[in-house]
């Protein structure tokens, strides 16, 4: 089974999920006429292929998004072009659709859903006030999608960032955006529905405004969400001063919550 793909740019590299793993193999692929290929995610379609998600350049040299379905040794099963050039993440959904999303530039974030075969479904755009950088997007067990974002209010130097959570319906609705943060920066970098009407959220911030809760320096938060987006909890499991770590990978896997941090010492 495909446990873990790491892609850096038009290279391909696939690790299998034994201890101690040894790349099976690393390709080169070229989905698109032009030079410019950029692999941005992929994901698990099956025990034996997986989507690969990136941007390409078209004969005229215009951006496009694809998503090809690759096999376990690296070959492009189909490929599907979609003249957007946001595509960056995406999930198979419980319902067996796929979902993507990305930034779309001016303050915008892209969602695209189609069927296993890439015929698509909806696609659409939703509009905030600054600029917005997506993070991930998940499938929920309602059929439905959760994109996680972050808005920059940054203004004069100063940065203010909010943690956004978006979510949509198994018909492409959207159903609420809630923003989280406050005076400096919070990101919300993953999430998983623990139940049908209970999601929880993970992320770190240096500040969340006292209306919701307040916690200093880097910390790294559990938050968990009713299924109208409302607050029902928020715990800092861990602690960190900013002068030593102040950039966050987070992922949660099963009851398991993972974070790498990086920073200056001293």
């Amino acid at each position: 089974m495909i446990k873990k793909i790491l892609l850096v740019y038009c290279q391909l590299l696939l690790v299998c999920s034994f201890c101690c793993a040894q790349p099976i193999f690393q390709k080169r692929l070229q989905v698109a006429p032009n030079a410019g290929t950029i692999i941005k995610d992929a994901f698990e379609l099956s025990d034996s292929t997986f989507i690969i998600i990136g941007t390409a350049a078209d004969s005229a040299s215009n951006y496009i998004s694809f998503v090809a379905e690759v096999d376990t040794m690296g070959n492009i099963l189909s490929n599907k072009t979609y003249y957007v050039n946001a595509l960056e993440f995406g999930t198979r959904n419980v319902d067996n659709t796929l979902s993507y999303t990305g930034d779309s530039g001016l303050n915008k974030v892209l969602f695209l859903k189609t069927d296993l075969a890439g015929n698509l479904l909806t696609c659409f755009k939703i509009d905030f006030a600054s600029e917005c950088f997506v993070s991930d997007i998940i499938a929920t067990s309602d059929s439905g999608n959760i994109i996680l974002a972050t808005n920059d209010f940054g203004s004069s130097g100063m940065e203010k960032e909010f943690g956004s959570v978006i979510k949509i319906d198994k018909t492409g609705n959207i159903q609420w955006v809630k923003h989280f943060g406050g005076t400096y920066q919070t990101y919300v970098n993953d999430a998983k529905d623990i139940s049908p009407d209970v999601y929880e959220m993970y992320g770190s911030s240096t500040s969340l405004e006292s209306d919701t809760l307040y916690y200093l320096n880097h910390n790294i938060f559990v938050l968990r969400l009713d299924s109208a987006g409302n607050q029902l909890s928020c715990h800092v499991v861990f602690e960190i001063n900013k002068e030593y770590a102040w950039k966050y990978f987070i992922k949660a896997n099963g009851n398991r919550l993972f974070a790498l941090s990086s920073g200056k010492a001293g």
